[in-house]
C-alpha cells in the first residue's frame, strides 16, 4: 500500500480571464492544476487535442501536457497549481487524460472555493502563492478536497489507470521510500540498486522504463518541486530555499532551477508574487 499521497501547493487564487490570458504553455505550467470555472468559458490545447472549460465544472489538468490556453471572451475561475510528492501519485495522474472533468456531487461550490482562495491571495500585493501562516484547518481542507476530486476521477478511469500506472511499479516501493526520505542527499545509484535487490545498471534501466525518468532525475524533480513550493514563502531567502532543497551552493542551485523550470528562483518568485493570476 502506498501511503504518501501528499501534495505541495504552488500557487492559486481567483481570476477573471480575458483574451489577455491567452499564451503558449511555459515552465509555469509544469505542474498539475485544478480549475473550478465559476462563469464564462475558455479552451485548453494539449497534445491530445482541444478541451473546452465550461461553467460550473471542476477540471483536473496535467500542465506537463499543455500546449496553449485561450479565452475568447471571459472566464471566472478558481485555480490551484500543485505537485504530488509521491512518484506513484504523479504516475497515476499522468495516466489520466490531460484534461479531465473532476466534478463530483459532493464537491465544494463557489462559496467554499472563495474560502479556499484565501490560502493563496494576498489582498495587499495581489500575490498568488500560498499565504504565510494560512490556517491549518484550511490547509487540511484543501488537501482533502484535492484527494477527494482525484479519487472521483480515478473511479471513472479506474481500469485504464491501474493497468498503466501500477504495472511493474510495486517492486520499487521500498527504494522510492528511500529516495523520498533522502532526495536532498542524492543517495548513490549503487545503494538504491542494492535496496531494490538489483544490479545498478539493471535497476537504472528498469526504473527508467517503468517511470519514464531516471532515479537521479526523479530526485532532482523532488528538489525542484520543494524549492518552488518554498519560494512561495517571502520570509525565506533564496539561499535558505537552496539549502532546504539540498543545495549547499546557491549559485549551482539557481543554475539547476533555471535549467529545470526556465526561470531563475528570483524571477519565478517575482512572477508568482506580482500578479501571476493574470498569466497562470
Amino acid at each position: 500500500m502506498i501511503a504518501n499521497f501528499n501534495i505541495l501547493l504552488l500557487a492559486g487564487g481567483q481570476a477573471r480571464c480575458t483574451p489577455a490570458w491567452d499564451k503558449p504553455a511555459d515552465a509555469i505550467d509544469a505542474c498539475f492544476k485544478i480549475y473550478f470555472v465559476a462563469g464564462g468559458s475558455a479552451e485548453l490545447a494539449t497534445r491530445g487535442g482541444r478541451h473546452a472549460l465550461r461553467p460550473g465544472r471542476i477540471y483536473l489538468i496535467d500542465g506537463h501536457r499543455l500546449v496553449a490556453q485561450r479565452c475568447p471572451r471571459r472566464m471566472d475561475v478558481f485555480w490551484v497549481h500543485f505537485a504530488p510528492e509521491s512518484l506513484f501519485l504523479h504516475r497515476v495522474l499522468s495516466a489520466l487524460p490531460p484534461v479531465t472533468d473532476a466534478t463530483a456531487e459532493s464537491a465544494p461550490q463557489a462559496d467554499e472555493w472563495r474560502a479556499l482562495r484565501r490560502l493563496f491571495e494576498d489582498s495587499r500585493t495581489g500575490a498568488s502563492r500560498p499565504v504565510e501562516g494560512a490556517p491549518l484547518a484550511a490547509l487540511c481542507r484543501v488537501q482533502g478536497l484535492f484527494l477527494h476530486l482525484i479519487g472521483h476521477v480515478l473511479e471513472k478511469h479506474r481500469p485504464a489507470v491501474e493497468r498503466t500506472a501500477w504495472g511493474g511499479a510495486g517492486r520499487f516501493q521500498q527504494v522510492i521510500g528511500i529516495m523520498d526520505a533522502r532526495f536532498r542527499d542524492n543517495p548513490p545509484l549503487a545503494e538504491l540498486a542494492a535496496a531494490a535487490g538489483m544490479a545498478p545498471a539493471y535497476f537504472h534501466r528498469r526504473f527508467r522504463s517503468t517511470f519514464g525518468l531516471t532515479p537521479h532525475e526523479y530526485m532532482v524533480r523532488r528538489r525542484m518541486d520543494l524549492a518552488r513550493h518554498l519560494l512561495g514563502d517571502p520570509s525565506l531567502r533564496v539561499q535558505e530555499v537552496a539549502a532546504a532543497a539540498g543545495y549547499a551552493n546557491p549559485f549551482y542551485f539557481a543554475r539547476v532551477f533555471r535549467r529545470h523550470l526556465g526561470f531563475s528562483p528570483s524571477d519565478l518568485r517575482r512572477r508568482e508574487g506580482g500578479g501571476m493570476a493574470r498569466r497562470f
